[in-house]
């Protein structure tokens, strides 16, 4: 990497680009910069990088597996290694990560997202987790709030920072990514690396619905910690959404026990329990959103005010 004028402008391959922001700590080496291309206006990117390591080729590789037909998922757009370090270019995401929209709705300041909305998003991402399990064959490995970007597209989420992602065939052999978090990671990512798969990012996606759904993390606010043997009575702690929903009494019991079954399959501390393959619980998701908009039990009007409060907060905050 070549810098120039204090760190303001970086080199990547035969492309300068300037610096707009740092996005990491030092060691996680992520930036926002601007691409001179197209003229005049450029574009904006996301750099990373990395001392070359296999950790770093391993985040590399995985990228690069994106198809790019994937909207939600990040393209990489170049890279070079030089000097000891990988660099890349991938895709930006404009938009507010579901970390800091949470944090406002739990200060009560933005509206709380209906379980249609949440459902929706949710499904989304799980359809987007089953091109990138099936297709890519890449488990992502860190999916939590700050990971999610609620993008220009109302129903959708797009999914960042593959820094902990793996190639499945290389499950045994990865190295776990220095942002993955506990509360939100399966317990097997830290517990037994030989059942480590696909079914550890469903796990991770179900803790965000949960959490969108009720404002509060599964199992007695632990999450995937519950899974931990110092936490072993915590199982017993895990309760059904349907108790929380802000919006429960205005929706059918039959919806209402669905939501309750399919996050108590996706949210087993067990792999063996969840739903055996990313596509299923993408499917049960899909069926729960259908008959949600079927209902029509006041949804339109939750969707709408959470989509105009975010829009509003994303401008006022930019």
């Amino acid at each position: 990497m070549d810098q120039k004028n204090n760190s303001e402008r970086i080199r990547i391959g035969r492309r300068e680009y300037e610096i707009q922001e740092r996005l990491s700590l030092p060691n996680r080496g992520r930036w926002k910069i601007r691409d001179p291309e197209p003229y005049p206006k450029g574009t904006t990117r996301t750099a990373i990088i990395l001392p070359d390591s296999a950790g770093a080729d391993q985040l590399r590789k995985s990228v690069t597996r994106i198809p790019s037909n994937q909207s939600n998922l990040p393209k990489l757009v170049s890279w070079d290694r030089r000097n000891g370090q990988l660099s890349m270019v991938v895709t930006w995401y404009e938009g507010t990560d579901v970390a800091r929209y949470l944090n406002r709705v739990k200060n009560e300041k933005a509206s709380r997202p209906s379980a249609w909305e949440a459902i929706r998003r949710i499904k989304s991402l799980a359809f987007s987790l089953d091109v990138l399990h099936q297709t890519c064959r890449v488990v992502h490995g860190d999916i939590k709030p700050a990971n999610l970007i609620f993008p220009s597209d109302p129903g959708s989420l797009s999914l960042i920072d593959f820094g902990s992602s793996w190639q499945m065939e290389k499950t045994a052999y990865r190295e776990l990514g220095d942002g993955t978090n506990p509360f939100y990671s399966a317990p097997e990512v830290f517990l037994d690396l030989s059942k480590v798969d696909a079914r550890a990012d469903q796990f991770s996606a179900a803790v965000v619905l949960y959490e969108m759904l009720t404002l509060k993390l599964p199992y007695g606010e632990l999450g995937g910690k519950a899974g931990h043997p110092k936490f072993s009575s915590a199982a017993s702690e895990y309760t059904r959404p349907s108790s929380q929903l802000s919006d429960g009494a205005q929706l059918p019991r039959s919806i209402v026990k669905q939501i309750d079954d399919v996050l108590g399959t996706a949210l087993q501390l067990d792999p063996n329990r969840r739903f055996p393959t990313t596509k299923k619980f993408a499917d049960a998701l899909d069926t729960i959103w259908m008959q949600l908009k079927l209902a029509k039990s006041n949804t339109t009007n939750h969707q709408e005010s959470f989509w105009q409060t975010l829009l509003r907060w994303t401008s006022s905050a930019s």
